[in-house]
């Protein structure tokens, strides 16, 4: 499983991480500066006390986290199957999630049309 192993602070509200396989780069957050629980990155000192948990979080205190795994997508271009094996991307208009169901696992369309009708 690929983990974050190193992060640094860098100017803005930009961040380098160095992944177990080797992948880095500096990720772009001012996106979220100022919003919600974020706005606590204003303060620049907390700003810089990022650091990792568990290779999978990627966390200032135990109030802000982001995930690892979503942020090395982001740097890598990678789709979501390098990842995780098998996981399925199920996204509409508004929203994208992410399963770990089999990829093989029927759609919600063809579920549907095997469902019985009730007229």
């Amino acid at each position: 499983m690929i983990q974050a192993v190193d992060v640094e602070p860098r100017a803005g509200y930009r961040i380098w991480l160095k992944y177990s396989d080797g992948a880095s780069g500096e990720v772009e957050l001012s996106g979220f500066a100022g919003r919600g629980v974020f706005v606590a990155w204003n303060d620049r000192s907390f700003f810089e006390s990022i650091e990792i948990l568990g290779g999978r979080v990627i966390a200032w205190s135990k109030d802000i986290d982001l995930c690892a795994d979503a942020i090395y997508l982001q740097l890598t271009g990678k789709p979501i199957q390098d990842l995780m094996p098998g996981a399925c991307v199920i996204s509409s208009p508004r929203t994208t999630a992410y399963s770990n169901w089999s990829c093989t696992t029927p759609s919600l369309t063809a579920l549907r049309r095997m469902r019985p009708s009730s007229r």
